[in-house]
């Protein structure tokens, strides 16, 4: 077995075996914490869009950022996944009512009535997923290489990345990633009980 597959079961089933009171508790505590790293970043520059991602299985709940964003009128989208060509396009979201349960993987993606985030749209800070992450910002995803792909598309035509932030429990911080050339680290890791870095 790999390290990354090695390390994959592990996180995920770290994470699966919170019980849903800690859960929940521990995600307000991290969306706590992001909000104040947002205020920063998008506040100052209101039409910046935040990219999220909609939680699926075990992963930390992000509806207290998401609800804080759609208050403060911040635009908040989210992806859809196209299976066969291996990319994420974002759709501008305003609220859960917006999303229906027809993405792979029986995750739920936005719905026929959500516009595509433009090329103009600016961009403040990109929520990135992933299954466990080290002191450097190393990032282990699911293995589909979807946000290794996104970012690099994004660097290439911006000539840079915003902000890139992950929530994840103290439970996914490991000594160490493997990452490969073409694995993107995150900007900031948010848990429960600490920012890294």
């Amino acid at each position: 077995m790999s390290e990354k597959r090695r390390l994959r079961l592990m996180a995920e089933q770290r994470r699966s075996a919170l019980p849903a009171d800690q859960h929940l508790l521990k995600s307000e505590l991290m969306c706590e914490r992001a909000i104040e790293v947002l205020k920063d970043v998008v506040e100052q520059e209101p039409k910046q869009a935040v990219l999220s991602y909609i939680p699926f299985r075990s992963e930390p709940k992000l509806d207290t950022l998401m609800k804080w964003c759609w208050d403060r009128e911040i635009p908040l989208a989210v992806p859809r996944t196209d299976v066969r060509h291996r990319r994420l396009t974002f759709y501008l979201i305003k609220s859960m009512d917006q999303l229906e349960a027809s993405g792979a993987w029986g995750l739920r993606e936005p719905g026929p009535v959500c516009q595509p985030l433009g090329e103009a749209d600016q961009i403040g800070c990109i929520l990135v997923p992933g299954l466990a992450f080290d002191h450097e910002g190393g990032r282990l995803g699911y293995g589909g290489g979807y946000y290794d792909r996104y970012l690099q598309t994004l660097q290439a035509s911006h000539g840079c990345l915003p902000l890139t932030l992950a929530l994840a429990f103290d439970l996914q911080i490991v000594p160490q990633v493997p990452m490969e050339e073409h694995d993107y680290r995150v900007d900031k890791i948010i848990t429960e009980s600490t920012t890294i870095p």
